[in-house]
């Protein structure tokens, strides 16, 4: 599942903390030129996924009716991502000490590019869908490890919350026009061309990573210092935290197609995305100054609290306006909490193990993927459907506050 949260993209008045701010500003791109391409083209992969099992006859031999069949595929393809994503992450951090950061980074531009075209000619060739997702997969383990360590190198630890609080101010201005436009392309040429619209802005973050010099720092990584970390008490509660934070983001992921079923068009999903956003990214400046200032844990926790809730109505909302109002809290909250959870998780992965700590955050996010999705399609061919989905990630969000400092640690 794709990861939700150059001077041509800087904003003159924004100042960056960081010993190397030349680098960070192009990672800065680079992470909004991936973020381009997600909201552009995998905001309404789910619905794309759901349209393609319910209509290719992929998953007939199931005997399962055709909306069970639509969710099936979405379960089946993020499955192979996370076994894909799991089984490759270490070989190719292995391969990253070798070849360096950039060179990992370009690496999975080009498969990206390739798992894209395959996204796109499975409109014709259903089976093709599969190629694309052990190409996404690996590049994937490729991109996500190395993109952290470079962030966590080049971001300075006081300012940490201000500096992501701009990375994600850029973001949401992303965000905020992307799936009203996406949505108007999809209902004009349809779900498929918009992955022929994400190759430009997978062309452009190919050309910002070329223009970063990065400096690899010697780090070993092994599944025997994996399992050995697995043991530690604190890397426990960390691992915890990280598939709560899974479980919500995946259970968010798919929230546009359960609109998108009550709604019945994807243009209207993506002008309802737009004005949720819009509010959203107007609250984020103030929060990231407030979490710099800020050592107490009580509005990370309140925040986890109203986050889990709004999980809980949402079993019982279903109407436009509902689904307004839930989107819109959603978001001013989330704009904190996650941005709180982020700058704890880059802390923790800030010194010289910056690359193996990030290595098996990939796994561990790869392994709850495989859970997680399993478990969505399951409650779909069982009977249990949205409701029992909203529970689950209501667990998540409460399980994500287990998210703690290295001073707090042992607190």
């Amino acid at each position: 599942m794709p990861r939700y949260r150059d001077h041509h993209l800087h904003l003159p008045h924004i100042h960056i903390h960081s010993d190397d701010s030349t680098n960070l500003r192009y990672l800065y791109g680079v992470r909004v030129a991936r973020d381009l391409v997600n909201k552009l083209a995998f905001f309404f992969l789910p619905i794309y996924l759901f349209q393609l099992g319910n209509t290719s006859g992929l998953y007939a031999f199931t005997g399962l009716p055709a909306f069970t069949q639509g969710i099936l595929a979405l379960g089946v393809h993020y499955v192979l991502y996370g076994i894909i994503g799991a089984l490759f992450a270490i070989p190719i951090a292995q391969m990253t000490g070798r070849v360096g950061y950039q060179k990992s980074m370009i690496f999975s531009y080009v498969l990206r590019l390739i798992a894209l075209l395959f996204m796109f000619v499975s409109a014709t060739t259903p089976w093709t869908i599969f190629l694309a997702v052990l190409f996404d997969g690996v590049q994937s383990s490729m991109f996500w490890p190395s993109y952290y360590t470079v962030l966590s190198q080049n971001t300075l630890k006081n300012n940490m919350g201000q500096d992501l609080g701009i990375l994600q101010f850029l973001l949401q201005l992303v965000a905020v026009v992307s799936p009203a436009i996406s949505g108007y392309i999809a209902l004009v040429s349809g779900l498929e061309s918009l992955f022929l619209v994400a190759l430009v802005g997978n062309l452009i973050g190919f050309i910002l990573t070329l223009q970063m010099t990065l400096k690899y720092q010697k780090d070993t990584v092994s599944y025997k210092e994996f399992f050995t970390w697995l043991k530690e008490n604190r890397f426990k509660k960390f691992t915890i935290s990280l598939a709560g934070r899974y479980i919500n983001d995946a259970a968010l992921y798919v929230w546009p197609l359960y609109v998108f079923i009550f709604l019945g068009s994807v243009d209207k999903v993506g002008y309802l995305y737009t004005i949720s956003l819009f509010i959203a990214m107007m609250f984020t400046f103030f929060v990231s100054v407030y979490i710099d200032h800020t050592k107490s844990r009580k509005p990370f926790l309140l925040s986890g609290g109203v986050l889990t809730a709004l999980w809980l109505i949402r079993t019982q909302f279903l109407s436009i306006l509902g689904i307004a109002i839930i989107d819109v809290v959603d978001r001013l909250t989330s704009n904190f909490h996650w941005l709180f959870y982020d700058m704890i998780m880059m802390k923790r992965g800030k010194g010289r193990n910056a690359l193996s700590y990030f290595v098996y955050r990939e796994i561990i996010l790869n392994i709850t993927s495989i859970c997680f999705w399993s478990i969505f399609a399951t409650f779909f061919v069982v009977g249990l459907g949205w409701d029992s989905l909203f529970l689950f990630a209501a667990i998540g969000v409460s399980l994500s506050v287990l998210m703690k400092d290295k001073e707090s640690l042992d607190g």
